[in-house]
């Protein structure tokens, strides 16, 4: 009986073959979508699950609270030592300092160069306590006891030495930026399970007390808070985490009494602990200094949604069409009860015809993911795949094809099996045009408010990222380079290219500082105002340079001057925002002092207007330049009309005279601005992707329901058209219903797309305001689309001639 219901199923797939391929078409994109993002979310969650009791591991971190608030996901270098002291019920303390460091091997009288690999740690043995799952291919742990000692990873190895013989590596030498000569003492085996503790160069952290290193580290200093300098823990089973709390809590009370002996205390640290499973998750925190980027739990289960609704959007389609489908299907169904069959063998029958779809929809969806894997690899992890031999897919896949099955079929099925035998014989054209065409035209206003919201919401992404990429942020930044050495470079380096540069026809003029606009990092001190009654502590960010800084940046000043060269450290032009924060006017503000932490004394001697120093993501915050020469960061303004590949070329040039083959970042600054919104534009192309998914599904159906429509109505329209009806009525007649579904759709979608829109764009601090034509140009433009996949059908059911649509029966 079931292998009949299977080959009937065929034969009905096959003989309406044209309405077939809509469902399966809009089911496996729909289908498509949803393994897609069930990778995605596997993939996620699968990192640092294979950690042994991971459960037990946590990092810790600093936050700030006072004048200026924050957190960093690093830790005061004396810390570990400290907490390893104090605290009782933890079985190991790691602490890792990352780097991104330039490497040379000399092998062989070989020497060969390695730009800036982004996974060197320096450590100790205590990392490999605390995670214990590295496989020792060559040495322990123990290995790491002496300074200027490293071990490598199995691939690593290998790069560096060109050799599939490790244990020939050990006692090779590494050179990590330029002067750090290191020994090869061992050798572990490269992660196989996903892991954001991707390093790959683990050098001895007992190197970081001895040479030049010993100046750059003071492993004593608790002042200092790096994001580069981390901590781990990992915990007897049975640790109170709650007892380690209270210790973190007295270690940050302990800091604030030594500080507030010296200077007054404005910034307040406390010390935190940090689950190892929230670290992937952890946007605020992030992982570490060029490390894997944090995913944000928010963005997975916006893409959850979206998939499910593309799916029910499909699935949509296939009842609509099935119970469109009613006359039909009604004297299948009439014929099937009188020959005795019954209405439970009825319903198995229509969902096994159903699965049969489903089935043939899934088999499709699965080269489609390949393919749409590989069309949007730029916004997919790079280690995202779909691997055929993987029993976790095809038990989604199964558990997809139930799902669809029992929701695409389970209505149709009780609708058509309700049938009385004798209705259904009559060939009663008003089959389905009640109770399952009401239904119909529910699931149709579903499917374009989904398809309205996305379109809205895709025009206010869209239009977002243009207003921020062209509003005026209040400096110049076209035709502008940055040139940035390595910061462990020569300071004594930094006039030489400046004279080389200097030479160069391409280039207007030049500025040296150690912030431009639009840089990442920032770096900040709390300054104190007397207005006479009390002072007013502020957090504000610094930035040094020289005298053309303002000129090249095309700032202006509102009150006093520029910076000169004359001028000592104690000179400093700040912005609008800083006199905002003092209530002070900007003109009142020149010849005022301001004091630091040391009460070393700021004279303001000027006021530029406001700009954005940092992406449009961030308010403009208090900021203050003071003078300083040959600072490391160039900037440079291009002469008009110049060849913009000569140019580079030659900056290129000039730098390698200076630093030979020793990297030297070099950027225009409108790819930086650009780079401030990747995710939103990714954002915007994956939004523009799912709108027009939902809408291509949409029409599909529509498509599907107006060729029905014009079938059941056919011998209307030739009376009509016998009475003098004219095709434009006719196709108004047609179309009519369907074009009012769409607008009720746009009355429910409009205050939904506002309503997310505008919860999305308050998450910038700098923002286009929400305009009607938005919605109306949403709403348009789903009419617009339904008139022409309805009006195709429209057209053709109305050209036909009379005679043929009244002898259709």
């Amino acid at each position: 009986m079931l292998r009949n219901y299977f080959v009937i199923a065929l034969r009905n797939l096959v003989k309406s073959w044209g309405l077939s391929g809509i469902k399966i078409v809009g089911l496996s994109v729909g289908v498509c979508g949803c393994i897609i993002v069930f990778l995605l979310v596997k993939l996620e969650l699968s990192f640092d699950k294979h950690h042994t009791k991971g459960e037990n591991i946590y990092r810790t971190y600093t936050s700030f609270k006072g004048v200026w608030e924050g957190y960093n996901h690093g830790i005061a270098l004396p810390f570990p030592a400290a907490f390893r002291e104090r605290a009782a019920g933890v079985e190991s303390v790691a602490q890792v300092l990352t780097a991104t460091d330039d490497v040379t091997i000399t092998d062989g009288g070989t020497e060969k160069k390695f730009p800036r690999p982004n996974n060197i740690a320096y450590l100790d043995s205590n990392y490999f306590n605390v995670f214990p799952d590295h496989k020792w291919l060559v040495g322990d742990p123990r290995v790491l006891k002496d300074p200027n000692t490293v071990v490598l990873t199995e691939s690593k190895a290998k790069i560096y030495f060109s050799t599939n013989d490790i244990t020939s590596v050990i006692g090779k030498r590494v050179n990590y930026r330029d002067s750090l000569e290191v020994t090869v003492v061992g050798i572990v085996a490269d992660a196989n399970q996903k892991t954001d503790f991707d390093f790959t160069d683990f050098i001895s952290l007992s190197t970081c007390h001895t040479g030049w290193m010993k100046k750059e580290y003071d492993f004593e200093e608790w002042d200092n808070t790096s994001s580069s300098w981390l901590c781990f823990i990992r915990t007897n089973q049975g640790t109170s985490v709650e007892n380690l709390k209270s210790l973190l809590a007295d270690m940050a009370k302990e800091k604030l009494e030594r500080e507030s002996k010296t200077e007054e205390v404005t910034t307040f640290t406390s010390y935190n602990l940090q689950p190892l499973s929230d670290i992937h998750f952890d946007t605020k925190l992030g992982t570490w200094d060029n490390g894997r980027s944090a995913t944000s739990i928010g963005t997975i289960e916006a893409l959850v949604v979206i998939a499910v609704l593309l799916l029910l959007v499909a699935v949509i389609n296939f009842v609509n069409l099935e119970t469109a489908q009613a006359l039909r299907r009604a004297r299948e169904v009439g014929l099937r009860k009188v020959m005795g069959g019954t209405r439970g063998s009825l319903i198995a029958f229509l969902v096994a015809e159903s699965f049969v779809i489903t089935f043939i929809a899934i088999i499709f969806a699965l080269p489609l993911t390949k393919l749409s894997m590989m069309f949007f690899g730029e916004f997919l992890p790079k280690d995202l795949a779909l691997n055929l031999a993987d029993p976790f897919l095809w038990s989604f896949v199964i558990g997809l094809t139930v799902v669809v099955t029992i929701l695409s079929g389970i209505y149709p099925a009780l609708v058509l099996s309700s049938y009385q035998p004798v209705v259904a014989l009559q060939a009663n054209r008003n089959i389905g045009r009640s109770g399952s065409a009401f239904m119909r035209k529910v699931l149709t206003v579903f499917q374009f408010t989904f398809s309205q919201v996305l379109i809205a919401g895709a025009m206010i992404i869209g239009l977002q990222i243009a207003w921020m990429l062209n509003k005026d942020l209040g400096f110049r930044h076209d035709a502008i380079v940055t040139v940035q050495p390595a910061w462990w470079e020569s300071a004594s380096k930094r006039p030489l290219l400046k004279n080389e540069l200097e030479l160069l026809s391409e280039i207007e003029m030049i500025s040296q500082s150690t912030k431009p606009p639009a840089s990442r990092g920032t770096n900040s001190t709390t300054l104190r105002y007397n207005n006479g009654k009390e002072d007013i502590p502020v957090s504000v960010n610094v930035c040094e340079g020289d005298t053309s800084y303002v000129s090249l940046f095309n700032l202006t000043l509102i009150a006093g001057r520029n910076v000169q060269a004359s001028d000592s450290l104690n000179e400093v032009v700040i912005n609008e925002t800083y006199c905002r924060k003092l209530g002070v006017a900007p003109a009142d503000m020149i010849g005022k002092d301001l004091k630091n932490g040391s009460d070393k004394v700021f004279h303001v001697i000027g006021v530029l207007k406001d700009f954005h120093h940092a992406s449009l993501h961030k308010d403009i915050e208090p900021w203050y330049y003071q003078h300083r020469s040959m600072s490391r960061t160039f900037s440079l303004r291009l002469a008009k009309d110049v060849d913009l590949v000569v140019a580079m070329d030659k900056i290129k040039e000039a730098s390698k005279k200076v630093y030979g083959d020793a990297e030297v970042t070099i950027t225009f600054m409108d790819e930086t601005v650009q780079k401030f919104y990747e995710s939103e534009q990714r954002i915007s192309k994956l939004a523009n992707t799912a709108t027009g998914l939902a809408i291509f599904i949409s029409c599909l159906g529509l498509f599907g329901l107006a060729s029905f429509t014009a079938i059941q109505r056919t011998k209307e329209i030739g009376i009509r058209k016998v009475l003098g009806a004219s095709v434009n009525s006719i196709i108004t007649l047609l179309s009519r219903d369907f074009v009012l579904l769409v607008l009720i759709t746009f009355v429910i979608a409009t205050p939904v797309a506002w309503y997310i829109g505008n919860e999305w764009l308050n998450t910038f601090p700098y923002r286009m305001e929400l305009g009607v034509w938005i919605f109306l140009a949403a709403g348009a433009m789903s009419v617009i689309v339904a008139l022409i996949t309805v009006g195709f059908q429209a057209v053709k059911a109305a050209i036909v001639n009379p005679v043929d649509s009244l002898r259709y029966e």
